[in-house]
């Protein structure tokens, strides 16, 4: 088995332990886990030192919460700087890490920062 095969296959029984959270990106609901490993650390982007609340990952592919198939592409995954809505909060997007494809690591830091 492959390591991108089994990193899904762990994030998809991930998903189901913690009950399916969302985040929702540009409209559409997402699945997504929870890292709080993150949570308080600080990352410094173009000189400027941020502070991470907590950390999402997505699956690079995927269904939607409607059912939907998704793929995100260079084009349309989430970038350094965009926002996001988890739990009913906006937050921006310190940094998009996409680690080994199979999901992408995005670090959340306050909508003000």
């Amino acid at each position: 088995m492959s390591i991108r095969t089994e990193l899904q296959r762990a994030l998809k029984e991930l998903e189901r332990d913690i009950e399916s959270p969302e985040c929702t990106f540009r409209g559409e609901d997402y699945p997504c886990s929870i890292s709080t490993l993150e949570r308080g650390t600080t990352l410094v982007i173009g000189g400027k030192e941020v502070d991470i609340v907590f950390a999402l990952r997505i699956r690079k592919a995927g269904k939607l919460a409607n059912g939907a198939p998704y793929a995100f592409t260079a084009e349309t995954a989430p970038k350094d700087g965009n926002t996001l809505s988890y739990d009913g909060i906006t937050y921006r997007i310190a940094r998009a890490d996409d680690t080994v494809g199979a999901f992408i690591m995005l670090h959340l830091t306050s909508i003000n920062k």
